[in-house]
Order: structure tokens, then sequence, then C-alpha cells
């Protein structure tokens, strides 16, 4: 759907449950089929391609993340980790009614593209 191999295994990060290889353009896992680190994976996809963490609402997306989670992570990555985590929010059906104005950009960033309907698809999919 997005051309992005998963692969099981095989990164050196030690407290992640997966990782996004940008320049390779990869996602990989600790665990073989976990939606949620996918889906969370994905979404530094889709900010690399669309640069939504750059959106002038990303605050509301920053809003909607566990404090503790976003804590982990410097000052500088966590507009991408937020990002990545609206994703993973969005694709399991979890409210993202709070973040009204960085949800516009979003979808108005990947509307453009088959992007949104794979999201859908996906959405639909996975987690229904």
């Amino acid at each position: 759907m997005f051309g992005i191999p998963i692969n099981v295994g095989n990164y050196r990060a030690a407290n992640a449950a997966g990782v996004f290889k940008g320049k390779a353009e990869t996602i990989r896992t600790r665990v073989a089929n976990d939606i949620n680190v996918i889906s969370h994976e994905l979404g530094h996809y889709l900010d690399k391609k669309y640069k939504i963490s750059s959106s002038a609402h990303i605050g509301e997306a920053i809003e909607l993340c566990d404090a503790d989670f976003l804590g982990q992570y410097q000052k500088n990555e966590q507009k991408g980790e937020a990002v990545a985590e609206f994703i993973r929010m969005y694709l399991n059906g979890d409210s993202i009614e709070n973040a009204p104005e960085f949800s516009n950009d979003f979808f108005e960033s990947i509307s453009k593209t088959n992007s949104q309907g794979g999201l859908t698809w996906l959405s639909n999919s996975w987690y229904n």
C-alpha cells in the first residue's frame, strides 16, 4: 500500500519497540505484526514525506500525547513523535477530536495523494 518494507529485528534502539529508518524508508519492529508499533512508525514515514510536523497546529498533536512518552525524547524530536502518535491514534480509532486544526492540516497534506485512501483502508482493516 505505502511501499514500505516492514521487517522484524536487526536494530539497535534497545528501548524502542520499533524504528523507522528514514534513509532506507523501512520499518523494523521487535515483534512481528505489532500493529500499534507499525502504525506509529508509518507516522514517521508520512511525516518525512509530507512534513506534517511543520504544521502551525503541531501543538494540538503534542497535547494528545502522553507526557511521559514525549519526555523520553529530546525537544527537537517531540514534534515528529507527536505526528507518529497521532497516526497511531487515528488508525487505532482513538479520539483525535482534541486536535481539529492539526487533523485538518494532516488530511489536507495527504489528500492530494492516495495516502488518505490507504490510511482509511488500514484503519478499517486493522482495527475493525
